[in-house]
């Protein structure tokens, strides 16, 4: 007689069963989460799949004994795993946890892991089993470490750190914020940093702030802003979006920075330069004009000694006015102070005459300025008298440091949207370590031709700071022995 039974249901279960079982260990992979289990009667160790993974090990390396377990602990952390476990038997507790450090197998990296266990007992209170959990939370205690990290150089940042909602109202403040504001958190969190301005600050400067983070960029700029005991001070301050994974800006951050005494000392700076270089120009004038004439004969004829000494004098005095003139330029820029009249020029015509305005100082030198490239009428919007003080800048330069009997060659090019002026010399170059610097102010290279020829150092950084006021651009290319050339690039008003 045979014997039928439906064993579908059973198949079902065991494959839900089987399914979970697969769920459940997938689950434990992806966060880092093994099981074991420790049947303390008989020292058995179980590990689940994901533990293993974790200490790097293969079930055959491992010998499933407690003190197995604890040669898979890192050395240093040995004794303080083994007293909270032995501590929580002794004490009767049932849980315990411990965060330590293992040394992993496979590659002998240090990990840094979280484990808790609960202890069963039977009805006398004896452990049976502890069940267990462990996770490897090495990426969250970097990360954590990072924050620690960032939050303890933001609070003793020299610099004041200000993080507002999108409403700009005030979320966090560090230190410096209250150090030098004298408001205290619980004063200025929740509320808008409006409390601040003092008036002088331009509205346009407001606006172009918001309209600049609000489209997602940081803005750099200044304030003159009020301390809470009414003191003004300046500050540097760029504010940038906080932006979340989905790109959408959720706060804004303001790092910003005390430059009261910066301010105080270029003023100081600016107010004595203007005051020297004005009382200087007046009497210079007055010698360079006295000079001239004695040079003139207007004196009568003066013996050959003397015409040379007056020659001298003459040079110097002129030399001394281009420094002059250099400096308050160098202050004006500075200052936004620097008047341009902007109209349309045949770029073409001013270089000419600039090469005629300054063939007498090529000529002292024994060199010609030939134009060798030259476009017909290209037009700019610019300042002539600006221009052509580039011009005179440039060309001097070159002629100063060309060999005698050489040439330094101009030319015009540019078909597109820019047109490039470049003036070339056949001197020695500039040395490597000096190209770097070479647009600073007061910037000289170091060797002693360059300062035999004499200078203020000035030239340069004012003509990059005038050519970029026209929206172009200055720049140079130089080889060692071979020469140097410098150019600049403006738009063209009549490219189409």
């Amino acid at each position: 007689m045979e014997v039928m039974r439906d064993i579908t249901a059973q198949q079902r279960v065991e494959e839900e069963s089987c399914e979970n079982e697969r769920m459940m260990n997938r689950t434990q992979e992806m966060a880092h989460l093994g099981s074991w289990e420790l049947d303390v009667v008989n020292n058995r160790l179980t590990w689940s799949d994901e533990v293993y993974r974790i200490f790097g090990l293969q079930p055959q390396q491992f010998e499933a004994t407690y003190a197995a377990f604890l040669q898979a602990v890192h050395p240093d952390d040995r004794a303080a795993v083994d007293a909270a476990y032995s501590g929580s038997l002794r004490e009767s507790r049932d849980t315990y946890e411990v965060k330590h450090r293992i040394v992993r197998r496979s590659d002998d990296q240090v990990r840094v892991v979280y484990e808790k266990c609960e202890h069963l007992r039977d009805e006398s209170g004896h452990i049976l089993r502890s069940l267990g959990m462990v996770q490897d939370i090495t990426e969250r205690e970097q990360t954590e470490e990072k924050l620690r990290q960032l939050s303890l150089a933001v609070d003793q940042s020299p610099a004041s750190v200000v993080m507002t909602d999108l409403a700009g109202n005030i979320e966090y403040i560090n230190p410096k914020f209250s150090q030098l504001t004298g408001y205290r958190p619980e004063e200025v969190i929740g509320k808008n940093p409006r409390a601040l301005k003092s008036g002088l600050t331009p509205r346009e400067t407001y606006a172009q702030l918001w309209r600049t983070i609000r489209a997602g960029r940081e803005w750099h700029g200044e304030f003159i802003n009020r301390k809470k005991n009414g003191e003004l001070y300046h500050e540097d301050a760029r504010i940038s979006p906080i932006v979340n994974p989905e790109g959408r800006i959720t706060h804004y951050l303001a790092v910003k920075e005390d430059i009261t005494e910066r301010k105080n000392i270029e003023r100081m700076k600016n107010e004595f330069v203007s005051m020297v270089s004005h009382e200087l120009r007046t009497p210079l004038t007055s010698i360079r004009g006295a000079l001239g004439l004695i040079a003139g004969g207007v004196m009568g004829e003066i013996p050959a000694q003397a015409k040379e000494l007056i020659a001298i004098a003459n040079q110097d005095c002129e030399r001394l006015v281009r420094l002059v003139n250099d400096i308050l330029d160098i202050q004006k820029l500075e200052c936004g102070k620097m008047v341009f009249d902007f109209r349309p020029l045949d770029l073409g015509a001013l270089v000419a005459a600039a090469l005629e305005a300054n063939r007498g100082y090529a000529e002292q030198y024994g060199v010609r300025f030939v134009l060798t490239e030259k476009l017909d009428r290209v037009l700019v919007n610019g300042d002539r008298d600006r221009l052509l003080q580039v011009m005179a800048n440039l060309l001097s330069n070159a002629a100063k440091f060309s060999p005698r009997h050489s040439m330094v060659t101009i030319s015009l090019s540019g078909p597109g949207a820019m047109v490039r002026v470049a003036v070339s010399d056949c001197g020695p170059g500039i040395p490597v370590e000096f190209r770097a610097r070479i647009f600073q102010k007061f910037a000289q290279a170091d060797s002693s031709e360059s300062r035999q020829k004499g200078g203020s150092g000035l030239g340069l950084s004012i003509s990059k700071e005038l050519i970029e006021k026209h929206g172009g651009q200055l720049g140079f290319y130089s080889e060692t022995d071979r020469g140097t050339t410098f150019y600049f690039d403006l738009p063209r008003l009549d490219f189409r």
